[in-house]
This record gives structure tokens, C-alpha cells and sequence, in this order.
């Protein structure tokens, strides 16, 4: 995690984040880097005017399997938008492959 906000230093310039105690997981360190980055910047970025951004970084452990959230007080993502990227898995069409939760 600290590389992913160390690449993100513009993006968190004026932004609170608050990051949990992070366990080690098996995965792909350069997708699991590029969606915490993606989610992250996302969530320092899109925030209402003139509020500052605050990013919570937590996990848990569900099942067997860890569980990353990324959490922010952001503007949202409209309703009709949020189905259908819950749809979009870049992993889904290939159930060989490892997994990981974000």
C-alpha cells in the first residue's frame, strides 16, 4: 500500500487517508496495485466542491478470503452506472485464474 500512495502523491494532496493495518495476499502484485490505485485516486478525486477528500483504506476476513475496501464520502456513482460496472470483472470470463477482492 505504501507504494500505491507514494504514486499517488498529487492525486492525495489535500486529502486525508486513513489506512487500516493491511495483510499480505497472494495475487498479482501489479493488478492488485493498479486497482488500489485506481480506487483510491478515484475516491481523492471525486469529491463534492469545496469539501476535502477523506479515503479509508480497511479490510477484513470473510470465509477464508480477505475482503480490501477502499471507503470515501465522494460525489457517488449514479445508480444506472454502479449495474452496470458491477457487471465488468476484468477476471471474471476466466474461472482458472486467481482472485482477489477489492
Amino acid at each position: 500500500m505504501r507504494d500505491v500512495t507514494e504514486d499517488l502523491t498529487t492525486a492525495l494532496a489535500g486529502a486525508t487517508l486513513d489506512v487500516e493495518r493491511l495483510p499480505v495476499v497472494t495475487g498479482d502484485p501489479v493488478q492488485l496495485r493498479a486497482v488500489l490505485q485506481n480506487l483510491v485516486a478515484n475516491a481523492a478525486t471525486f469529491v463534492r466542491p469545496g469539501e476535502k477528500a477523506h479515503v479509508g483504506v480497511r479490510c477484513e476476513q470473510r470465509d477464508g478470503r480477505w475482503r480490501i475496501e477502499v471507503v470515501d464520502r465522494g460525489i457517488g456513482v449514479p445508480a444506472a452506472d454502479a449495474s452496470a460496472s458491477s457487471n465488468r470483472s476484468p477476471g471474471s470470463t476466466n474461472p482458472s485464474r486467481g482472485r482477489a477482492s477489492a
